[in-house]
């Protein structure tokens, strides 16, 4: 975790250089085509933007964990490049732990109707009341 820390430290370092070289107008090479003397975009693409901001959020919940000596986080975050997909415990036989959206369906008359799908866990016993208003709304 230190070796993360001192990549992301140098990181911000490099933005606050371009910032004040932003702002002087100092800028060679491919930075220069930025004109605005405070400029909104961030020097890199919206996709090296979102990792970036995820491998920081990352890099929190890991050094909480190790401060606090747990092994469990509020949505942690396990994919810098799909932060949205959490691991879900399924308590099944060969894996304890699955990744990816949890589905509650519903079929009638061989169609299958998806409820509520969602990227966290969900106790599906909740749904049961939503998919029978459902039911009774639409038959």
């Amino acid at each position: 975790m230190s070796y993360l820390k001192r990549n992301l430290s140098h990181i911000e370092k490099l933005l606050d250089q371009i910032t004040l070289l932003k702002q002087n107008q100092e800028l060679p090479g491919m930075i220069s085509a930025m004109k605005d003397k405070y400029p909104l975009k961030f020097p890199t693409s919206k996709r090296d933007q979102q990792i970036y901001w995820v491998i920081q959020h990352i890099y929190q919940q890991q050094k909480y964990m190790y401060d606090t000596n747990t092994h469990r986080v509020a949505d942690r975050m396990i994919n810098s490049y799909q932060p949205y997909v959490r691991p879900i415990a399924r308590g099944k036989d060969q894996q304890a732990t699955e990744f990816g959206a949890k589905i509650s369906a519903s079929e009638v008359d061989g169609m299958s109707r998806v409820e509520h799908i969602s990227w966290d866990q969900f106790n599906e016993s909740i749904d049961v009341q939503l998919q029978v208003n459902t039911f009774n709304n639409t038959y």
